[in-house]
């Protein structure tokens, strides 16, 4: 999977707020204005509209960072590789002895060779990766 890059969209979007801050400051001194009552209900109504747009855009310019912070860090844990991991010979015998018990179990409600291979196939006996 190759990492996504969201530098360009992130930088589209810091260029849209450096867009809407002298916008909502204007729209912002405009409210204050002398203006008549339905002027400045359509000033507040735009003033409104633009500050949920800043807050939209500031939201998804963090969700950025946290994905990309987050992608970054399943990189840096290899992904999406998941190596195997060495086990001291005990402890692998330990965990075979696990299985065969389990295994063990399962023929008890099998039915045949069939179920006693699906058994092994989940089970598979391995050597352990070196420690």
């Amino acid at each position: 999977m190759t990492p996504v890059d969201f530098t360009a969209y992130r930088a589209e979007l810091q260029a849209a707020l450096s867009v809407l801050g002298p916008q909502i400051e204007g729209l912002g001194a405009l409210a204050k204005a002398n203006l008549s009552q339905p002027a400045i209900q359509a000033v507040s109504a735009q003033l409104l509209s633009r500050r949920n747009r800043l807050r939209l855009i500031q939201n998804v310019i963090g969700a950025i960072d946290v994905l990309s912070a987050a992608m970054a860090a399943l990189t840096n844990d290899g992904y999406p590789a998941l190596p195997t991991i060495p086990i001291q010979e005990t402890l692998f015998e330990e965990i075979m002895r696990e299985i065969d018990a389990m295994i063990s179990a399962i023929e008890i409600f099998s039915s045949g060779a069939i179920s006693i291979e699906i058994a092994e196939a989940v089970f598979t006996k391995q050597s352990p990766p070196s420690a």
